[in-house]
């Protein structure tokens, strides 16, 4: 004994000092100690004791051997399928040192010897001792052939009490192994007919009752298999058993590198029940009803277009889209649903309902619950909870549970028809579901093609109505030639034409007629009238033949138009006028028999209005109306320089009868009648530097209109920067004094021998003289050019001499004449405007280019 102690320190600085003392001495202590193991429990020792204590007498060898042979065998059978990876010999071995005992016992005792509460070998007889005279209570020698763990009764009080001490796993036991048959566990074993899942969950118990900061507990599935396999037992049963434990049990946890344990807490599967047990009805409902519609929804939309999942019936309007009703199953064939509607609706046509077994509806709810209580977590966890794997996977294996238990809720559909006695009513066709998973393990069903395959066999619904066209429009229309209507089209002669918007009405209402995709009674329609069999008339009407013969007409294509002469080149054809059709044709509105008879099919007119009149010679076909095809009228223009402004000329193409015009933007048919070329002025542009002339052209019934924007001069400010200060450009007429001499001086250049000999004799009308800076007479390499001096002025009689004389000369008479004017003076301001006139010359601001002497000419 040693006594420590401090009598001049304080009471808590003593008993720092004092622990501090302590430690040191533990410390020195643990330096020269030596622990001892009276035995050690992962030995081979510790059999020979348990057999010694528990057992009188044991079987002999040969029966020890019969024992390991079949162990063996039942091992090689785990290992060629892969599940463990202990060799048959191995095992056999070990059994021959371990016999009556299960070499796993050893193995797994060894895991939690360190225990506190374990007494290490006192304890291992006492545990083992209850094991054994479990086994033997029970009845179970006969098939247990090595004692082991996964043979304790924790419903024993003893076994109980034996275990529980050692770790703090009451409520695992009581809720996952043992319950008086009500545990995990043991649902486990009444679902498999065997003790399997009480095997499992003891071996699990045992490698989860060490104790230490460091403790590794657990085992992974293939460990907890290698310790029960057994002879007459097979892996299957100890697997599916794992996996259910490991689905349903609330203490069960998951650990690193796939190891399986229990511990204290409750594991994600008891959170996932309650919050499934505490989900809201209202919103599980609503599930089922959102989960249903996408299992169903209308993808393609071919046989149905919308869904209405477990409604209402008061809620359900069928007008609009063929719909698809999931309907709860009931005990009556065909639902009571689907037959109030059926009853109750005219468009008895536009519906399916989908039902089936009572008994699968009602396991919907729990599933969904699991469901909805996977998804509630998920969104809970963060997104590197370590949970987050095992909860999708729970969601996974939920979803799959609900599209699985609709595959068997919903199998059958029912859809309007004739019953087989003859009665109008809903037809029953089976329905096959079939759930997939995809690579990412979630799972999908396609309800839409399911119900597709099912109406196509059931011959409700042509998914390709093109191909059977001919059949389809017989039994739309029936046979017009005895008067008998189809199933959309009514008896009797007097409905032979009839709206289009009644067919597509009836084909909603008799359930007899075939579904069709949608477009589908279109197509019909189109391939009818595109045969012959059915014809398109006015007001959306259709008619069915057979048909009286056509009447004869003529149909006209306009090939191009010449914008510039408003000609336009016709193709023409006679239709439905036989094999020898004849065409008259006579200019205006007026066409018969004696008019001229068309030749060229294709021909280039300016008419206005041309009558075409086709007749067919052999009388097949009844002369039709005449037709009589319009041009049409366009307007264009041109404007020149004025005195005065700008000159207009207006051209209606190819002809018209009237043309009237405004300058102020007013309406062109009550204007002023164009009777030739018009000016005009900076005044009208009102300021601005555009005049909009708006001009129609009328003959008859045609007419023509267009707008024009002319430019003009605009007014500019007479100092920059000052709005009010406007100085308005005067035309050449208002500012040219007519009396006096003028001189214009303005860059004039004639590229053309015409535009030349027009100057020419522009000057000599003018009696003017003309500054000519260059003129060349002739083309390229024979050209004969020259520059004249800038005093040098010649007349219009004296440009002309100049130039015939270069050409004979060159001996070019014909030679090409150009030519380049700087500027002419004028004897009166009146020959300036005359010569400006008929040169079209633009003088823009006559300021900038005019000058007139102060002498006034006489």
């Amino acid at each position: 004994m040693v006594v420590v102690s401090n009598l001049s320190a304080a009471y808590q600085g003593a008993s720092k000092s004092l622990a501090q003392t302590v430690a040191n001495l533990s410390q020195e202590v643990r330096r020269s100690a030596k622990e001892i193991t009276p035995v050690a429990l992962n030995s081979g020792e510790v059999f020979d004791i348990l057999r010694r204590r528990l057992f009188t007498k044991l079987p002999d060898r040969e029966a020890i051997d019969k024992v390991a042979v079949a162990y063996a065998k039942s091992m090689d059978e785990a290992v060629r399928s892969r599940v463990v990876a202990k060799t048959p010999e191995q095992f056999a071995d070990e059994i021959h040192r371990c016999y009556p005992f299960h070499p796993s016992l050893r193995d797994l005792v060894a895991m939690f010897r360190n225990n506190e509460g374990f007494r290490q070998t006192r304890g291992l007889m006492r545990m083992v001792s209850r094991v054994v005279r479990d086994v033997f209570r029970e009845g179970r020698p006969n098939n247990v052939y090595l004692i082991g763990v996964q043979h304790m009764d924790l419903n024993d009080s003893d076994m109980r009490n034996e275990v529980l001490p050692l770790a703090n796993l009451h409520n695992a036991v009581a809720k996952d192994i043992a319950d008086g048959g009500q545990a995990h566990a043991e649902t486990v074993d009444k679902e498999l007919s065997s003790d399997a899942g009480t095997q499992v969950a003891n071996v699990l118990l045992s490698a989860s009752l060490m104790q230490g900061f460091d403790s590794k507990a657990g085992l992974t599935k293939e460990q907890v298999i290698e310790c029960l396999i057994s002879p007459g037992r097979t892996i299957e049963e100890f697997q599916n058993a794992f996996d259910a434990l490991l689905k349903d049990a609330w203490y069960l946890h998951r650990g690193s590198g796939d190891v399986v344990y229990f511990a204290q807490q409750e594991n994600i599967t008891k959170r996932l029940q309650s919050e499934a047990e505490k989900a809201p009805q209202p919103r599980i409902d609503q599930n089922i009803q959102e989960r249903l519609a996408l299992v169903f929804k209308a993808v393609s939309g071919k046989a149905y277009q919308e869904v209405l999942a477990l409604p209402e019936i008061g809620a359900i309007d069928l007008s609009g889209p063929r719909k698809l009703i999931v309907v709860s199953p009931d005990s009556k064939l065909p639902p009571e649903t689907a037959e109030k509607l059926f009853a109750g609706l005219t468009q008895k046509n536009n519906f399916l309902v989908v039902t089936g077994s009572p008994t699968h509806f009602a396991s919907l709810d729990g599933v969904m619950r699991r469901l909805y209580a996977a998804e509630k977590v998920l969104r809970d966890l963060r997104a590197d909870d370590p949970l987050r794997s095992e909860v999708e996977d729970r969601r996974n294996g939920a979803e799959f549970e609900f599209l699985t238990t609709v595959e068997h809720a919903f199998n059958r559909i029912w859809y309007p028809g004739r019953k087989p006695d003859r009665s109008m009513g809903l037809l029953e066709q089976k329905l096959e579901l079939r759930t997939a998973k995809g690579a990412d393990g979630r799972s999908s069903l396609s309800g839409e093609a399911a119900i597709e395959t099912a109406l196509i066999k059931a011959g409700k619904f042509e998914p390709n109505p093109e191909a059977k066209a001919d059949g389809l429009i017989t039994r739309i229309s029936g046979n017009p030639e005895t008067n008998q209507g189809g199933q959309l089209w009514p008896d009797g002669s007097a409905f032979n034409t009839i709206p289009w918007s009644d067919i597509t009405a009836r084909a909603k209402e008799n359930p007899q007629f075939v579904w069709l995709p949608p477009g589908g009674l279109e197509a019909i329609k189109r391939e009818a009238t595109k045969t012959g069999k059915w014809r398109d008339r006015e007001n959306g009407k259709i008619q069915r033949g057979p048909f009286p013969p056509d009447m004869t007409r003529v149909s006209i294509t306009e090939e191009g138009r010449n914008h510039d002469t408003g000609a336009v080149t016709l193709s023409v054809q006679a239709v439905d006028a036989g094999q020898t059709p004849r065409i008259h044709m006579a200019e205006g509105t007026f066409v018969n028999g004696s008019s001229p008879e068309l030749k060229e099919l294709r021909f280039t007119t300016t008419a206005l209005r041309l009558a075409f009149l086709v007749i067919d010679p052999k009388g097949d076909h009844p002369t039709g109306d005449a037709y009589v095809w319009r041009n049409r009228i366009t307007l264009q223009h041109t404007t020149s320089p004025s005195a005065d402004g700008r000159k207009v000329e207006l051209f209606a193409r190819p002809s018209a009868a009237a043309i009237r015009y405004t300058t102020d933007g007013s309406n062109p048919r009550e204007g002023t009648v164009y009777e030739g070329p018009f000016t005009v002025t900076p005044f009208m542009a009102r300021g601005g530097s555009e005049v909009m002339v708006r001009a129609i052209a009328i003959d008859g019934d045609l007419e023509g209109t267009e707008d024009f924007r002319i430019s003009v001069q605009k007014a500019k400010p007479k100092e920059p920067g000052d709005p009010d200060s406007v100085d308005t450009v005067p035309t050449l007429r208002e500012y040219v004094d007519e009396t006096r001499a003028a001189n214009l001086t303005l860059d004039i250049r004639q590229t053309s021998t015409e535009s030349f000999f027009a100057l020419a004799g522009a000057l000599k009308d003018a009696k003017a003289q003309a500054v000519i800076a260059q003129m060349q007479v002739g083309l390229g390499q024979e050209a004969f050019s020259m520059r004249l001096g800038s005093d040098l002025r010649l007349s219009g009689e004296g440009l002309s001499n100049v130039v015939e004389s270069i050409r004979v000369a060159v001996g070019q008479p014909n030679a090409d004449v150009t030519a380049h004017v700087k500027a002419v003076s004028f004897p009166t301001g009146r020959d300036l405007i005359a010569f400006v006139e008929t040169l079209k010359v633009d003088v823009g601001d006559p300021r900038d280019c005019v000058t007139q002497p102060q002498t006034r000419s006489t």
